[in-house]
Parts: C-alpha cells; sequence; structure tokens
C-alpha cells in the first residue's frame, strides 16, 4: 500500500512546479485535494487488495501470461498528496519575506500535530468500527481543506502564465518530459521493490523495470538538458552544480531512513511487540512527533542562525547518524 502510494508521489512531483506556475498553485492545489478524496473512496470501497494498492499482476498465475493492471485508491491518494504537499510548501514560501519564510512554513508544517498519532487512530478506529472509516476520516479531512482552498486561496496569477491562452499554456508544459520522468521512476522503484521479495534478482520480472527504467531515466536527463524546449528540470539550478548534487546526496540518504522506518517499524511494533492496538499506536508516536519537531526546529533556527543552512545540514546529519 506505501509502495502504491510513493510510487505515484514520486512520478506526478516533477509536474506540479512547472503546472501551477503555468496555470496557478489554486487550481494545482484544487485537483490534488480532489485526488485525494477520490482514493480514500477507492480504498474504502474496494473489495480486494488489488483495487486499494493498484498494482500489476499476472491474469493467469498458473502460466504468468498477461497483465492486468488497477489505478488503485493508494496510487491516486498518492498523486493528490504530492500534488498538495509541494504546493503547500511554495504557497506559504511565497506569501511573506525571504527572511521569514523558514518561521512560516514551520508554522504551516505544525498544522500536522494533531495527526502525528494517526497509527494509533487507525488502530482504534479499525477496532472500533472496521478499517474502511479510516479511509472515511482520510476522505472527509480532505474534503475539509478543499472548501478551503476554494473559499480562501486565492493567489494572484502567475508572472510565467500572465496575459497566455490555454492553449499556450498547454504547449508550454513538457509532456515528453513528464512521460519519461513518469516512466523511469515507476519501472524503476517496481524492479526494486519486486526484487529479492516477489522474484529473484535475476529474473526477467526484476531486470526488465530495473534496466527500461534506467534507460529512461537517462533519456529524460538527455532530453531535459539538451532538446525540451521548456524543460520540467530548470537549467538555472546548474549554475550551483556542487550545492545541487550535496542537497540531492543528503535528500536520498534522508528519505532511506525515513522510508525504513516507515515501511518495517509498524510491521515490526505489530509481529515483534504484540498486536494490542493501543500499544501498537504508542509505539508509532515517536516517528510522526520526532519528524515534525525536527522539522519545525530546523525552520526555526534557518532565521535564528541568519541562515547558516550549512552548519545546519552538518549538525542534523549529526543527529540522524546517531539515531
Amino acid at each position: 500500500m506505501i509502495v502504491g502510494n510513493l510510487l505515484a508521489l514520486a512520478a506526478i512531483c516533477p509536474f506540479v512546479g512547472s503546472l501551477s506556475d503555468l496555470i496557478g498553485r489554486r487550481y494545482v492545489a484544487i485537483s490534488g485535494s480532489v485526488l485525494i478524496i477520490i482514493g480514500m473512496i477507492v480504498v474504502s470501497t474496494a473489495h480486494s487488495m488489488n483495487i486499494v494498492i493498484g498494482r500489476v499482476f499476472p491474469q493467469d498465475r498458473a502460466t504468468q501470461h498477461g497483465l492486468t493492471s488497477f489505478a488503485g485508491g493508494m496510487v491516486i491518494a498518492g498523486a493528490g498528496a504530492g500534488i498538495n504537499e509541494l504546493t503547500a510548501l511554495a504557497g506559504t514560501a511565497e506569501l511573506v519575506p525571504t527572511a521569514k519564510r523558514g518561521a512560516y512554513v514551520g508554522g504551516m508544517i505544525f498544522t500536522i500535530l494533531p495527526w502525528c498519532p494517526s497509527v494509533l487512530y487507525a488502530q482504534l478506529i479499525n477496532r472500533a468500527a472496521g478499517w474502511r472509516y479510516v479511509g472515511l476520516v482520510c476522505a472527509v479531512w480532505a474534503f475539509v481543506g478543499l472548501v478551503l482552498v476554494v473559499l480562501f486561496y486565492n493567489p494572484p496569477d502567475r508572472v510565467n502564465s500572465e496575459g497566455y491562452s490555454r492553449r499556450k499554456i498547454l504547449a508550454r508544459i513538457d509532456y515528453v518530459g513528464g512521460l519519461l520522468s513518469i516512466g523511469g521512476v515507476v519501472l524503476f522503484l517496481m524492479g526494486i521493490q519486486w526484487g529479492g521479495y516477489q522474484y529473484k534478482w535475476s529474473s526477467v520480472h526484476v531486470l526488465v523495470p530495473l534496466i527500461l527504467g534506467a534507460v529512461l531515466l537517462i533519456v529524460f536527463v538527455i532530453w531535459e538538458g539538451k532538446f525540451a524546449k521548456y524543460p520540467l528540470f530548470p537549467k538555472r539550478l546548474l549554475k550551483d552544480g556542487r550545492v545541487l548534487t550535496l542537497v540531492l546526496i543528503i535528500t536520498f540518504v534522508s528519505g532511506a531512513n525515513f522510508f525504513a522506518i516507515l515501511f518495517f517499524w509498524p510491521t515490526e511494533a505489530f509481529n515483534v511487540y504484540g498486536t494490542d492496538p493501543v500499544g501498537i499506536g504508542l509505539r508509532g508516536l515517536p516517528i510522526g512527533f520526532s519528524i515534525l519537531l525536527g522539522a519545525i526546529v530546523c525552520l526555526v533556527l534557518i532565521g535564528v542562525t541568519k541562515g547558516r543552512i550549512r552548519l545546519l545540514l552538518i549538525f542534523f546529519s549529526a543527529v540522524m547518524t546517531a539515531g
């Protein structure tokens, strides 16, 4: 379920920035909320796990012939989550002066606080009424966000799209780059997920998506650098390649730690330390609260230390290593 969600999130993220610059963050944010609502409805009403996840599986398991795919609920919700997360961060940052962005973005992230015990909520809801009501809670909350965005979020028109007709806006979207990016990320992550678990690393099921995904990502880089008229990846970011490379490496390492904990700790808590819903929920509290605390402290310190981001990266990398 988590993999289906993250695949869609990773695939949609390259589009969010360019689309919000062209058509405005308001409409992009609305579309994200709508996708989350639809995804949660699909999850809550599903009668098979394949519809919940959105996976590709053999039609005939005996002969392994034919493939059927589902755009499952977690995939749809993941796309919406990716859109809303990036739009919320960018929208908050552009509303305030640069010097105060850290504090304001930290305040925005603080709104996650009521949902830090989400594992505990899910366990208690499941015990009291059934797992389908977990999806109902998420859908209702996303609907509240949708209503608030529609009523109160009216940012100014984007400079990039000012005066453009709809046809011209659509023409400036890098469809080829988006397809290469989505295809490469999805195929590569599918191979990583299947390898050593569902199939052997040397099997065709793993090697084909891994190789195709890697090839598509290489072609994506070449397309963006040489041929794309309006690239998804702005070339101005390459002006200081050393800084960009270091940021990407740190993000990669942090993501590896984060998703390892997200995947395996709830499973370990359930299978090793007991199946009591309250116990599982309590063991899940450190993840949510620690992430929230770290994000807020770091964002506030950006302003306090007057932008000494290098020192903050060193300090929090040391904290992460110690953990």
